[in-house]
């Protein structure tokens, strides 16, 4: 594992979530070089919540992408599996701060947490900034992960009128606690809110009185098409109409460009 590199993943403006998630699992089995990765398609599927399926495309994307090299397959007990080779230098180039310590001057935080400088205080406790796409709130240290992850939630819902959480039961927690495992952690599950806020058809812009809600992102098949895209396309008419006529320009605009006449 590669602590140096799973930061500079974290850090980097990947396309997508599910990509970032895949990256972070190939950081957590390089070197220091972001080399030497081999885990199988089964097991970073297993270990991110995706399909098979779903791990094979993002993987095929990194390469075409840049992001990773696919090198000569390597032969283990259950057969032969492919060594990755992470493009350091393209994360470096790409990557943007995440966190901020609140009332300092540091704008990079460690992976851990902690600021790098200046040293935090022992008898204080420091709130975390954690930026998202909808909102900045304020995150305090002594909070469970769960708790965060519920915060998260409530902040989204109530920029989109979703029903907020009223109560974190034994159950509730249990799946949560395993839906945060599958995307690891909260940068997983902010991800996870991010693709959410992109479907009109979760947030009940598509015609429809449906709504998503908090147990729907608990339940497991329902995270991993979420994770894998598989709501993406559900657009309103609205929205449909805007992207096609959005294409139509931009290709009308290149032609242009090459000197097409009509």
């Amino acid at each position: 594992m590669s602590v140096h590199v799973s930061s500079l993943v974290w850090k980097a403006n990947l396309p997508s979530a599910t990509m970032k998630i895949v990256m972070l699992k190939l950081a957590d089995c390089s070197n220091e070089e972001g080399g030497s990765a081999w885990p199988s398609v089964s097991r970073i599927a297993k270990e991110c919540g995706l399909s098979d399926r779903g791990v094979q495309k993002n993987l095929k994307r990194l390469r075409d992408e840049g992001w990773i090299e696919i090198e000569n397959k390597r032969k283990t007990q259950n057969g032969f599996v492919n060594s990755y080779q992470i493009d350091i230098e393209k994360l470096k180039n790409t990557s943007e701060p995440r966190l901020s310590v609140k009332g300092s001057r540091v704008n990079h935080v460690h992976p851990t947490g902690e600021p790098r400088s200046p040293k935090p205080s022992l008898n204080r406790q420091d709130n975390i900034s954690f930026k998202t796409s909808f909102k900045t709130f304020v995150i305090s240290d002594e909070m469970t992960p769960e708790k965060k992850a519920v915060n998260m939630w409530n902040d989204f819902a109530e920029r989109h009128s979703l029903s907020r959480v009223q109560k974190l039961t034994e159950s509730r927690k249990k799946k949560l606690r395993q839906r945060l495992k599958d995307c690891n952690g909260l940068e997983g599950w902010k991800a996870a809110l991010e693709i959410v806020e992109r479907s009109d058809g979760l947030l009940g812009k598509a015609g429809g009185t449906w709504k998503v809600g908090f147990d729907f992102l608990l339940q497991e098949s329902s995270f991993t098409k979420i994770m894998e895209g598989f709501y993406d396309s559900w657009k309103s008419e609205k929205t449909s109409i805007m992207e096609a006529g959005k294409t139509a320009l931009d290709s009308l605009n290149e032609k242009r460009m090459n000197g097409i006449r009509y």
